[in-house]
């Protein structure tokens, strides 16, 4: 069985000895020869388009919620052999997925009774994503946030200013619509709106949010507790079902934005819908 794995040590707990780690692990389930890919972020295009082409009877992917974003948006919809094992901060899909176990464990489980899972996503252009979207301030926080993974405060200092000077400039105005029994409808403005699918959505569809920050204080608490908690917990913060949303700044400006808590290029407006079978990976039987 052609088994590859892709392994980012930069993610949250996977650390430089990934490899090493990996490897123990695999001879533990009987994948000895599986080839081990370490990723390099910016080749990350190419090594996909790379593991898609030789087809792997197994892809396994250890690393954040990001580098599955990637891969599922990649391989997906391609292939129901991919497994993905929590290595990042968060893991948010993947704690959704394997019921919070470890990779180790997800890894043997995963191994000893494999079903195909179908995950839902939202799809903005021609970007998926698994977990959330997040448009406004809370975005330009996230700049700060890789300046500091980076050791580079100076700079974090500066774009945390940027970011929360957005509390009172950025305003953006949201349609959502076609969620069945719901009519089309309009955000009041806010500077911040969101959207919610697979792990983070109790409905099942996609969910859209939306909140106004009314100081630098209450932007920074977001921005943090967003990222450590499911958004429901936010004070303020309305939600509702929707299979689409147009988020546009009245302004404007171009739009600051990431999924799945990664920046994607700041656009004029955002066009998201919910993509009802948009990947499949792999999961224990018992939790599925």
């Amino acid at each position: 069985m052609k088994t590859i794995v892709l392994i980012n040590s930069r993610a949250g707990s996977v650390g430089a000895d990934g490899s090493r780690r990996m490897r123990s692990a695999l001879s533990g389930v009987g994948l000895d020869h599986a080839e081990i890919v370490e990723l390099d972020r910016n080749k990350s295009d190419e090594q996909l388009r790379r593991i898609q082409e030789e087809a792997p009877d197994l892809f396994i992917v250890w690393g954040g919620d990001g580098t599955h974003r990637s891969v599922l948006d990649t391989l997906g919809r391609h292939s129901s052999q991919l497994l993905l094992l929590p290595g990042g901060t968060m893991n948010v899909l993947t704690k959704w997925l394997h019921d919070g176990r470890s990779w180790e464990h997800v890894l043997w489980s995963v191994l000893g009774s494999p079903t195909p899972r179908i995950l839902s996503a939202g799809r903005v252009d021609d970007m998926h994503f698994f977990c959330a979207m997040i448009a406004g301030v809370p975005a330009q926080l996230a700049i700060a946030r890789e300046d500091v993974r980076r050791g580079e405060l100076g700079r974090a200092i500066q774009d945390t200013g940027t970011a929360l000077s957005g509390v009172h400039t950025i305003h953006l105005a949201a349609t959502f619509g076609d969620d069945p029994g719901h009519p089309a409808g309009r955000f009041p403005t806010s500077n911040v709106v969101g959207a919610l699918v697979g792990p983070l959505a109790r409905s099942g569809r996609m969910e859209v949010a939306w909140h106004s920050l009314e100081s630098a204080w209450s932007a920074l608490e977001f921005a943090w507790t967003s990222f450590a908690s499911d958004w429901r917990d936010q004070p303020g913060l309305s939600i509702r079902a929707a299979d689409s949303l147009v988020v546009e700044n009245v302004d404007g400006l171009d739009i600051p934005a990431m999924i799945d808590g990664e920046r994607i290029p700041p656009r004029a407006s955002l066009r998201i819908s919910f993509v009802e079978e948009a990947a499949t990976c792999l999961v224990a039987r018992s939790t599925s």
